[in-house]
């Protein structure tokens, strides 16, 4: 997700390296480390909004409209903990409590939008979407045998959060010229890059 950015640093890897995902790990462990150290509870900056308990399906099943959503969350999660063929889900959103729907573009880890996406093996599986609406539900459109699954919203300050300082730490490791004043936490890396912007 990182390589998104521009420039597009996935040109610019170091010989040798594949990918930025050390980096992104030392920057979600310096993170949640400053969350610790400043008292924060991650759970709660996270908190989820539930869209589905637990429940098995056989056929097509429309879930029943959420509680208002107060944190413009943009994260769908569906865990699948049992599947046997493929689950194909829409989410819908509502502005007016349930009397009209729209169909939301969700996009999947590989960049592919669409409002309709599939799952064809148990695991957890996360979608962005950019439309924010009051309410959501979610429909199960078809599944080929059954499926066990939960979904829920979540929102997406502290993937931002991750994504920005992770970035910052990428070009900090291509950068050439060493600064004068060491730059020391993760916070403090963050506004550094936020200010060289």
């Amino acid at each position: 997700m990182i390589e998104r950015g521009e420039p597009a640093i996935s040109d610019y890897l170091r010989t040798g390296q594949g990918d930025y995902s050390k980096i992104s790990l030392e920057a979600m462990t310096d993170m949640t480390r400053d969350f610790d150290n400043m008292n924060f509870d991650i759970k709660r900056l996270c908190k989820r909004l539930s869209l589905q308990t637990s429940v098995t399906k056989t056929a097509a099943f429309t879930g029943t409209l959420s509680d208002e959503d107060y944190a413009s969350r943009r994260i769908l999660v569906i865990d699948s903990t049992a599947q046997t063929g493929d689950a194909v889900f829409t989410l819908q959103g509502s502005g007016d409590g349930g009397t009209t729907y729209y169909d939301i573009k969700l996009s999947n880890d590989s960049g592919t939008s669409s409002t309709t996406q599939t799952i064809s093996a148990a695991a957890t599986n996360a979608f962005v979407f950019n439309n924010t609406y009051k309410k959501y539900r979610l429909k199960l459109v078809s599944i080929a045998t059954t499926i066990t699954y939960s979904a829920y919203l979540i929102e997406e300050s502290f993937t931002n959060l991750h994504r920005d300082l992770a970035r910052a730490y990428v070009y900090r490791s291509l950068i050439s010229v060493s600064i004068h004043a060491p730059v020391k936490g993760a916070t403090n890396v963050l506004c550094f890059f936020l200010s060289s912007l």
